[in-house]
């Protein structure tokens, strides 16, 4: 643990190492989506230390096990959450960084989680060796919305208050390729067993985030979509794109797709994208995952060799 920059109390962090850290080739600092936590990725975490690499990822504060009261679930602070989770997520690599110094760091942003892994590439461009953004997109006429609606409830309700409207309005609409559904959830992924452990996850904030949480990230998703940002992502720093073709997040692979346009038209050339048919959000809880945790094992391989 440590203290989160909210004052909010400590942010819980897990890691994943070889037994023999001499043998560790690189380190991923896994930086997980809202409403959800560090645990979801164990698997994928065990996984890549079978392939040399040490995993470090820890839960945002007002998610998993850095909250410090129900209520407080979803909930980034008083003010400036979105300065919050740049730094939280910051403490982390610096100590990864003094554990293992000299190695790679690699940066893994699970869907809002890849808008503050954007985010953090620009803010800290020079720490890391590459990152992938799984179930990233663009900025849709509805975050701009979202992020003026919640910031106007905020100043009406206080910044810890809870909106159904607010969520309904940026999520509901994520399961209408969903069909059958049996969850508000059924857009993260296909797989049916994945999608039980997160309904049934008690450290899961199936509830949503608070008004002013929602303010904070959709304003990471709006910057991280400017001409700045993709002038000012740093053009040697290696890039995996990857969103499944069903993922409303990523606009159902046009989102990731248009990213990576504009990142190849801002010469940034160190690029990387891989659509997946059929898949949702969530790509590691998909059916289908272990091939994709070797695409991303892969990836890092080769650019840890210099091929990418």
């Amino acid at each position: 643990m440590f203290p989160s920059s909210s004052g909010l109390g400590d942010i819980f962090a897990r890691s994943y190492e070889l037994s023999n850290i001499s043998e560790t080739k690189g380190v991923f600092q896994i930086v997980h989506s809202i409403t959800e936590h560090s645990e979801r990725y164990k698997e994928f975490a065990v996984f890549l230390c079978s392939r040399g690499y040490a995993v470090f990822v820890h839960d945002h504060i007002g998610n998993g096990r850095s909250v410090l009261a129900d209520e407080a679930k979803g909930y980034f602070g008083e003010q400036g959450g979105a300065s919050t989770l740049i730094a939280d997520t910051y403490e982390l690599t610096r100590l990864i960084s003094a554990k293992y110094a000299g190695l790679p760091i690699f940066m893994y942003g699970q869907g809002f989680g890849s808008f503050i892994a954007r985010e953090y590439c620009v803010a800290h461009k020079y720490d890391l060796k590459g990152a992938v953004f799984c179930g990233t997109g663009s900025a849709s006429p509805t975050v701009s919305v979202g992020r003026a609606v919640a910031k106007i409830l905020t100043e009406k309700n206080g910044s810890d208050y809870r909106s159904d409207f607010l969520n309904n309005m940026l999520l509901g609409a994520n399961n209408k390729r969903c069909k059958p559904s049996k969850s508000n959830f059924d857009w993260l992924t296909s797989s049916e067993e994945d999608l039980e452990k997160f309904l049934k996850d008690p450290l899961c904030c199936t509830e949503g985030l608070t008004v002013s949480a929602y303010a904070d990230i959709l304003s990471i998703v709006q910057r991280v979509n400017t001409k700045d940002w993709f002038k000012n992502i740093p053009k040697d720093l290696n890039l995996l794109l990857i969103s499944g073709t069903e993922d409303p997040i990523g606009n159902y692979g046009k989102g990731a797709k248009e990213v990576f346009d504009r990142l190849q038209a801002a010469g940034h050339k160190n690029t990387l994208l891989k659509l997946y048919e059929g898949c949702r959000n969530e790509l590691i809880h998909e059916c289908g995952k272990y091939s994709i945790f070797d695409d991303i094992a892969d990836w890092a391989d080769s650019v840890i060799e210099n091929k990418a």
